[in-house]
């Protein structure tokens, strides 16, 4: 961390995401932006880790204030100070502003944590031409892996029928994870009924949704996704460039990081190379010799 203070109004940025993807058109991220008043002391990240994200950054200077980072079931924001206060006083737009800042920020730290159920299948999309992975990850009630579990589930297809009830076997190999499969026959909305049975009566139930269709390659999704490209080359320590911007780029630099090998090819060790030699060599000499005897 370091301190700056800032001789004038400063103005600020606040970031969609982690914390605020949920407001998007809302008056966080329209003009007149969040400011920092002048002659404020205004902490900033000289450096963030890897898996941490800017939340509220000077505009001018891109300096992070505000970072917020996921640990595992937990999650943490670091704020050196708060420059939101004065945002509330400078008028009713402000005032809401901060309202809707300090919601969902605290909104956001307080949606972590490690559910008892895991379903992979839940909002997912699932190829109808092969068989339906029903997988779940169980936790306890000190929410560690439970392997002792008895966990059955039953399918409901898009036609309302439903399929007889399954017993899933925990697998050997991923601690927690019990699996099973069955097969799909229509397009539409599936639902999934798990009941999960503990050592000592606990149960559990729950339901999730999905939806099933013929997938292909006319059916891919093509989207270009900035967002991951983003966090790729900030992990990587890498840098981004949009694909509008080729025109501009100068040179690539390439990583340090990245393994290199070298190899080197001597074209006077060929024995084609040796041959051609030879009969230069040859011809030259058979010349020489020619001239000499006229």
């Amino acid at each position: 961390m370091d301190t700056l203070y800032s001789k004038n109004r400063q103005t600020l940025e606040v970031l969609p995401e982690p914390a605020f993807q949920e407001l998007a058109g809302g008056v966080l991220f329209s003009a007149p932006s969040p400011f920092l008043e002048e002659q404020m002391r205004m902490p900033f990240a000289t450096k963030l880790s890897k898996g941490a994200r800017p939340v509220l950054q000077a505009r001018a200077s891109s300096l992070p204030i505000v970072a917020a980072q996921a640990y595992g079931a937990g999650r943490v924001v670091h704020m050196g100070s708060d420059p939101s206060w004065s945002w509330k006083m400078d008028s009713d737009r402000g005032g809401e502003q901060y309202r809707l800042y300090w919601l969902h920020l605290f909104a956001w730290l307080g949606s972590g944590g490690k559910p008892r159920l895991e379903v992979p299948l839940e909002g997912s999309l699932q190829d109808l031409s092969e068989p339906l992975n029903l997988s779940i990850l169980a936790r306890n009630n000190e929410y560690q892996l439970s392997d002792s579990a008895t966990v059955r589930a039953v399918l409901t297809g898009p036609d309302g029928s439903s399929s007889p009830e399954q017993l899933l076997m925990p697998d050997s190999r991923e601690p927690g994870q019990y699996n099973g499969s069955i097969g799909l026959s229509l397009p539409g909305e599936y639902r999934v009924h798990y009941s999960v049975e503990y050592e000592g009566g606990e149960q559990i139930d729950r339901t999730a949704f999905f939806a099933g269709a013929y997938i292909g390659a006319e059916n891919s999704d093509l989207r270009f996704r900035e967002g991951e490209l983003k966090d790729l080359a900030r992990i990587t320590g890498g840098a981004y460039h949009h694909y509008t911007q080729v025109g501009s780029i100068e040179e690539l630099a390439l990583s340090r990081n990245v393994p290199m090998l070298q190899r080197y090819h001597f074209w006077t060790r060929h024995f084609l190379f040796i041959l051609l030699f030879l009969a230069v060599l040859g011809y030259e000499w058979f010349y020489r010799r020619r001239i000499g005897l006229k």
